[in-house]
C-alpha cells in the first residue's frame, strides 16, 4: 500500500524595523527512547527513532540530518537515489519510442503561470532542480515517459511474508500536482518479461505543494528490473506535472543499515560506459544500463487486488 504524506511549509518573516509583526515559527518536542522498535533506527544527534522508510530519502528526520548521512546512502548503486542537482539525471532518461513527449530538468516556476512548483523539493528554493512535464503545447492525454537504470532484484529477505524485512525494498519520491483538468502520474516496476503498476497519483491531488509517496516493491519483482514513471496531459495546458528526491531504500540492495558496523566502500558512482550495444534511449552515457527490447510494449495492462495490494504482472 502506497503511503502518502503531504508536506507544507509556511513562513511570514517581516523587518520588525518596519513591521509590528514578530516571527512565529511552530514547533512540536519528540522525547528521546531508550530503544527502537525492529522497523526503526536512532538519531544519533537528538536519540530521537525515525522509521527505516526515512533512511537516505532526501529528507531530514533527524536534528543534524543523521538520516541522510548515514553511510549506507553512499553503498547504493548509481541512479537509486537522485534529487537531479549538479547537471545530473543520474542515468534516469526519456524513452525514444512508446511516448508523445519528454521529461524536462527545470529549477523555479514552470514556463506556464498557475501551474506546475515554483520550487524544487530537494531545497526548497527556486535554485533547485526537479524533473516535470510542460503540457502547454501537448495534445490531451498524451504521455511522457522517464526510466530509471536497470537494478538487480531485491534479495529474497524483502519478498518473505512475515519477516523482518518484507517489504524493506522500497520506492520512495515526491510529486507536484497543481493546475486545471489535470493528467496523472503513474508509477511502473518493469521486470524482463513482465510489466507492473506501482501507483498512481490520487484525483484529488491538486495543490501548490510537494507530496510524499512511499511504495513498497511486490513480491513479484524477483529479475533485474527499471523504475518508470508516466505523466499525462489531462484536459487543460494547465496540468503540469513534477518529480523530485527519488530514491530506493538500502534494503532493496542487500545493504541492511540497521545491522552495520563496519565500514564499507562507496558504490554510488556512475558506470563505465560501453558502447557495444544497440540501446533505444536518449543518453548515451548509461547506454550500457538498458538492453534493447527491455521495454515490451508503449502501454501496460495491469489488474490490482485492492484487498491486499498485490499486483498482477501478467501482461494482456
Amino acid at each position: 500500500m502506497a503511503h502518502i504524506k503531504i508536506e507544507t511549509i509556511q513562513r511570514r518573516i517581516e523587518d520588525s524595523a518596519t513591521s509590528n509583526d514578530f516571527i512565529v515559527f511552530p514547533f512540536f518536542t519528540v522525547l528521546p527512547r531508550l530503544t527502537c522498535s525492529t522497523d526503526e533506527m536512532m538519531c544519533s544527534s537528538n536519540d530521537v527513532c525515525f522509521n527505516t522508510n526515512q533512511l537516505c530519502d532526501y529528507q531530514d528526520d533527524c536534528l543534524f540530518g543523521d538520516d541522510e548521512k548515514h553511510e549506507a546512502c553512499s553503498l547504493v548503486p548509481y541512479g537509486s537515489r537522485c534529487n537531479f542537482e549538479d547537471n545530473s539525471t543520474c542515468g534516469w532518461h526519456n524513452v525514444l519510442e512508446g511516448d508523445q513527449f519528454n521529461w524536462t530538468r527545470n529549477r523555479g516556476p514552470t514556463r506556464t503561470s498557475k501551474t506546475g512548483p515554483s520550487v524544487d523539493h530537494t531545497m526548497g528554493t527556486a535554485e533547485g532542480y526537479y524533473m516535470y512535464i510542460e503540457t502547454s503545447q501537448i495534445a490531451n492525454n498524451y504521455k511522457a515517459l522517464f526510466h530509471s537504470p536497470i537494478f538487480p532484484p531485491p534479495p529474497p529477505a524483502t519478498r518473505t511474508f512475515g519477516g523482518e524485512y518484507y517489504q524493506r525494498c522500497q520506492l520512495r519520491f515526491w510529486y507536484h500536482i497543481y493546475g486545471q483538468r489535470l493528467g496523472i502520474l503513474k508509477v511502473y516496476v518493469i521486470q524482463d518479461e513482465s510489466v507492473g503498476q506501482l501507483f498512481e497519483s490520487p484525483r484529488w491531488i491538486n495543490s501548490d505543494m510537494w507530496v510524499n509517496a512511499v511504495v513498497p516493491l511486490p513480491e513479484s519483482v524477483t529479475n533485474r528490473y527499471l523504475i518508470e514513471f508516466e505523466g499525462s496531459r489531462g484536459l487543460s495546458y494547465l496540468g503540469d506535472i513534477a518529480i523530485d528526491d527519488v530514491s530506493l531504500s538500502p534494503e532493496c540492495f542487500d545493504i541492511w543499515p540497521s545491522e552495520m558496523t563496519t565500514t564499507l566502500q562507496p558504490t554510488n558512482t556512475a558506470p563505465p560506459v560501453t558502447t557495444n550495444l544497440n540501446i533505444n534511449t536518449t543518453t548515451s552515457t548509461y547506454d550500457a544500463a538498458t538492453p534493447k527490447n527491455f521495454r515490451l510494449s508503449s502501454t501496460h495492462s495491469v489488474t490490482t487486488d485492492v484487498s491486499s495490494n498485490i499486483t498482477d504482472f501478467s501482461r494482456r
